[in-house]
């Protein structure tokens, strides 16, 4: 959605905020309206198909509004302090996929195990009544009261030369020279995350929706086991991306994400020749958890260090690209399953795997282009020399979750803390853990 780049982006979300609202009621209506057969171009359906076609797609346009959300969210945030607000959103949006699922499972207990229409929409009407809490609090954004210096980004303060005396060849005394790869400059660092992103939604959709078949005809996991396993993922993945956030500031944000991915390749390289590990369910359900939380416990880090380095002006643009990601892992799918009937499990993970390691190289030339700490700008340090001695937004190297949300909530920046919670309107709809790679 690009239509933020021309009117306020808290009108437009309002007007999302209403699509969100229309999308609830009808899909409210659809649980409790009467059924009965309707004719449509000479197809013979029933009412509530048709109501609940027309509630996705309202919750498909209201979907759109999450690149604005996370600007806003972004432009909250002082440069070099989003990787652990980052971090503590994402670990929150994988909480919330599980606790859903965890929430459903026990209604089902409750009213039989069954998948009856009845229970099936008492489970909609509880998650309706939750989206209707974070569709309320996008009323309260306001884009005025977004950052202005303090969340620009670094590219400019890398690339300038540097004042301080020289040390030795290619070295400056203080924050150190240009940081430069080759023909590459920071400015690049947008372009290379795209297409590391958009290289591993393509690997990735090959396999990841064929795991519960790969679960049940291979490794002959019972229902129980593979629904269990599905639970336990979203809670695997917050304490793993939680955990990314010291390991950053041990050894770096790209170091971390590098180390970590390679792993991930590696591991699901094994999964393909060593096929006997099928027939030991333990050891291949541990390496698949492994490379699941490797695989997705860098998302946060890597947002935080594209939104580091975009103009604030563009950053609802290139969290669109987003998308791009989601229909490249859509589309793969229809080859993986090609693969697998032909070649079987062991080939797609293997070609998946080394598309996976593709991606990982694409991203190695971070390690020259995105320093270890993050510089502050000119604009950001002038910002905080003149900032009033209370209610102003201090940049530190690392902001703890509570003092960027306390912050925020002091100096009117309400949409710093409230994408967190914004995130389960996307839950609702669409599950971010419907995305693992």
């Amino acid at each position: 959605m690009h239509s933020s780049g021309r009117l306020p982006r808290d009108r437009v979300l309002r007007a999302t905020a209403a699509v969100n609202a229309l999308a609830i009621i009808l899909t409210v209506y659809a649980v409790l309206a009467p059924q009965y057969d309707v004719s449509l171009l000479h197809i013979t359906t029933d009412n509530k198909f048709l109501l609940l076609c027309g509630a996705m797609a309202l919750w498909g346009a209201a979907y759109g509004s999450w690149p604005i959300v996370d600007s806003l969210f972004a432009d909250s945030v002082p440069t070099g302090g989003r990787d652990r607000i980052y971090t503590l959103m994402y670990s929150s949006n994988y909480l919330a996929s599980a606790i859903g699922p965890l929430l459903a499972a026990l209604l089902f207990w409750l009213r039989g195990n069954s998948w009856s229409l009845h229970t099936l929409g008492a489970v909609v009407l509880i998650g309706m009544a939750v989206a209707l809490v974070p569709i309320c609090t996008i009323f309260m954004f306001n884009d005025d009261n977004s950052l202005d210096a303090e969340a620009g980004p670094i590219t400019e303060a890398l690339l300038q030369p540097q004042k301080d005396v020289e040390e030795g060849p290619g070295e400056r005394k203080g924050t150190g020279g240009r940081e430069r790869w080759l023909c590459l400059t920071p400015t690049a660092v947008p372009y290379l995350l795209a297409a590391s992103d958009t290289v591993y939604g393509l690997a990735s959709g090959m396999t990841i929706k064929f795991f519960p078949v790969f679960w049940i005809q291979e490794v002959q996991l019972s229902p129980m086991a593979v629904q269990g396993m599905a639970a336990a993922v979203p809670f695997l993945l917050a304490l793993s991306s939680y955990a990314m956030h010291p390991l950053a500031l041990c050894i770096g944000r790209v170091h971390a994400i590098s180390a970590v991915k390679l792993l991930g390749g590696f591991l699901l390289v094994w999964m393909s020749l060593d096929q006997g590990m099928w027939r030991n369910p333990p050891l291949v359900v541990c390496v698949y958890l492994l490379r699941t939380m490797a695989n997705n416990s860098t998302y946060a880090l890597q947002k935080s260090i594209l939104m580091d380095f975009v103009p604030k002006s563009a950053r609802a643009r290139w969290n669109s690209l987003d998308s791009l990601f989601v229909f490249s892992w859509s589309g793969s799918a229809a080859f993986g399953g090609f693969m697998i009937a032909k070649w079987g499990f062991g080939a797609a993970f293997l070609i998946t795997a080394i598309m996976q390691l593709l991606a990982w190289a694409i991203l190695v030339p971070l390690v020259w282009l995105v320093p270890r700490s993050m510089p502050i700008p000119a604009a950001l340090s002038q910002a905080q020399d003149q900032a009033p001695p209370t209610g102003g937004v201090e940049a530190e190297s690392c902001l703890s979750s509570a003092a960027a949300e306390s912050t925020a909530l002091l100096s009117g920046n309400l949409q710093a803390a409230t994408p967190i919670a914004v995130t389960a309107t996307n839950t609702a709809s669409t599950s971010p853990v419907g995305s693992l790679r």
